[in-house]
């Protein structure tokens, strides 16, 4: 079997599976919520989901088979990133469903482009330094200072970016995240309940997609 087709059929399988059992229905009702009165969000919930299911792997499907097995996996990855992105913002929530499939696609395209273990490394690294920094600022704060979703994230990013490419994305979504932060701070009204923490897995998405849409990474 060719790289081509390792490439399309693993993504595309790991498109579909990690939509088919992640929580699509809850990102649907998280779209229409605002847009619609409660019983017809209720009665358009699966309908969105199953739209978006299918038409994030039928685009990735006409990008494979348009532009090449590069931009479908990416389409693949930056599909299942805008579920998180928003995913995170809203509900402070990363599914291991999604991200566990944004590492399989980057590890994918790591074998068939050849540097498999340069990007498998990349990814340990980033999830153990990670994984070290939570657990140091869990002893000194008593609060985790990132989620586990956050850290699953990171090293699928990883796996694309490879370690200069991770480094700045690390670096530029902390930067908006604290910006983020003291934007909420100064915004904040007692009379409204706040999210807890900053939604740092949607600053990775964007920070990742713009590095990648400006050809950085």
């Amino acid at each position: 079997m060719s790289s081509i087709w390792i490439t399309t059929f693993v993504t595309i399988c790991a498109l579909a599976i990690a939509l088919g059992m992640g929580p699509a229905f809850l990102a649907s009702r998280t779209v229409l919520r605002p847009v619609m009165a409660r019983n017809e969000m209720r009665r358009w919930q699966a309908p969105v989901a199953c739209g978006f299911q299918i038409g994030a792997v039928g685009t990735a499907i006409l990008i494979f088979a348009t532009l090449g097995p590069r931009a479908g996996a990416l389409a693949g990855v930056l599909a299942l990133l805008a579920l998180l992105a928003l995913m995170d913002w809203k509900w402070r929530w990363l599914p291991i469903e999604w991200t566990s499939g944004v590492i399989v696609i980057g590890l994918t395209l790591a074998l068939v482009e050849g540097h498999f273990l340069e990007s498998a490394v990349t990814a340990m690294a980033t999830a153990a330094a990670l994984f070290s920094l939570m657990i140091v600022f869990r002893a000194l704060r008593g609060i985790d200072g990132m989620g586990q979703g956050d850290i699953w994230l990171a090293a699928g990013l990883a796996t694309i970016s490879g370690p200069l490419g991770i480094a700045q994305i690390l670096g530029l979504a902390a930067v908006t995240g604290i910006f983020q932060e003291i934007a909420e701070k100064m915004m904040q009204n007692q009379d409204v309940r706040q999210r807890f923490g900053v939604a740092f897995g949607t600053h990775l998405c964007l920070v990742f997609t713009l590095l990648l849409l400006f050809g950085v990474i």
